[in-house]
């Protein structure tokens, strides 16, 4: 798995009431997990499990370095 979609990983875990369950959901249906921030409300919608509550705190994160200091993290304990 690449640095992006890692850290991509880590950035969708931090947002509040997104779970492992919903991003699993959302990194198999959109292969580029990097790209599901920039996606509509509707286009996230279409995935099993978020709804517009779940759409929305999606498409309003900002706080993007936490996934990059966590990918950082975990590349250092390889």
């Amino acid at each position: 798995m690449n640095n992006s979609k890692i850290t991509a990983i880590f950035n969708l875990l931090s947002v509040p009431k997104i779970g492992s369950q919903k991003v699993r959901s959302l990194v198999s249906k959109f292969i580029e997990a990097n790209e599901i921030f920039s996606l509509s409300e509707n286009e996230l919608c279409s995935v099993d499990g978020i709804d517009q509550k779940s759409a929305k705190a999606i498409r309003t994160f900002s706080e993007f370095d936490i996934g990059k200091k966590l990918t950082e993290k975990t590349n250092h304990c390889e």
